[in-house]
């Protein structure tokens, strides 16, 4: 999930992607937030960012998105 926080997915994006509410969405980020002691979703992002500094990070995307162990790949429809 914070993969796709830190792509700029909106919480209905994320929501649509792992198949769970809004709300589910919502109230892990908060969780998220809490766990890595950052006041926003820009923060998260940047400590992301920093722990996976050797990964490119994708656009979030409209398109159809297979979930996979590892992340999210595009189906590229």
């Amino acid at each position: 999930m914070l993969e796709l926080v830190a792509q700029g997915a909106r919480n209905k994006e994320i929501a649509t992607t792992l198949f769970i509410s809004e709300f589910t969405v919502k109230r892990h980020v908060q969780n998220i937030l809490e766990k890595l002691e950052v006041p926003s979703r820009r923060a998260a992002t940047a400590f992301y960012q920093a722990a996976f500094d050797d990964q490119e990070i994708p656009a979030a995307t409209t398109d159809e998105t297979e979930v996979t162990p590892h992340g999210l790949t595009s189906s590229g429809a």
